[in-house]
């Protein structure tokens, strides 16, 4: 059930027993009948459904917004829905940690806190911020805060990953932008391979040539984008230089229909 954690982890929520046992602590969270907030742009009102005398069901909806708390995992036991990660980025987070590490990790923590959704076995997967729990992974730290955005433990395995990629939580695409079948999925954080043009993509933001506020899927076109225009070669040899040229081509006519497109 959903306890209150140690001191270490500042009184957060923690994730202990089975989704069962989740839900009844949401029930408990949705009787107060309050305006939850989720997420930048809506609010949902909680709101209880009756069935005769047999007590209070808590509809599948109430459930979700009562879900998205933030609890502690385990990094290591953390689960990838996409193939690759942006390993110059992963560089820039694994700096910031060590600089942290011994008064600020907390701080750090709470910064970063990671979406995720319980998928079967009580499987805690990550569907955003694969970078930053990459950077946790190689620097050993054990623990991690997410939220958790949806309880989908008890769909069956053969529907869950077409279920995740409806919602828009799972990439199966390679680091030559091509993409692969579920089950080529690593299971393990270390297991996910370099694309060097999402961290182009993430340069683009910093710099200001798109969007900074883009979602994964955007990053994901950008990077497709930017894989036919600047040579790979180029991105190995000389990153510096494609950057800069990556920095025209995104503010190109050609690029001027993807989403966070910044016109000059």
């Amino acid at each position: 059930m959903c306890e209150p954690g140690d001191g270490d982890w500042g009184g957060l929520p923690v994730l202990l027993g089975n989704a069962q046992q989740v839900a009844t602590a949401a029930v408990a969270l949705a009787s107060s009948g309050e305006n939850r907030q989720c997420g930048p742009r809506r609010t949902v009102r909680t709101d209880l459904r009756r069935k005769g005398q047999a007590g209070v069901l808590i509809s599948h909806q109430v459930l979700c917004e009562a879900m998205k708390r933030q609890i502690t995992a385990a990094v290591g036991a953390l689960r990838p829905t996409q193939m690759t990660v942006p390993l110059a980025r992963v560089e820039h987070k694994r700096v910031q940690l060590r600089a942290v590490r011994d008064r600020q990790l907390r701080d750090f923590l709470t910064w970063h806190v990671m979406p995720a959704v319980l998928g079967p076995d009580l499987a805690v997967y990550l569907v955003g911020d694969h970078h930053v729990a990459r950077a946790l992974a190689d620097e050993n730290v054990d623990t991690c805060y997410v939220t958790l955005e949806r309880d989908m433990s008890r769909v069956a395995r053969t529907a869950f990953w077409v279920s995740m990629e409806r919602a828009g939580w799972v990439y199966p695409v390679d680091e030559h932008g091509r993409r692969r079948s579920f089950s080529n999925i690593p299971r393990t954080l270390a297991e996910l391979k370099d694309d060097p043009y999402r961290s182009l993509v993430g340069d683009m933001r910093e710099y200001g040539g798109i969007e900074r506020g883009i979602d994964v899927a955007a990053e994901f076109a950008w990077a497709g984008f930017l894989r036919t225009q600047v040579p790979l070669a180029l991105v190995t040899s000389d990153y510096p230089q494609a950057r800069s040229l990556a920095l025209v081509h995104v503010r190109s006519a050609a690029a001027s229909r993807l989403p966070g497109f910044r016109a000059l």
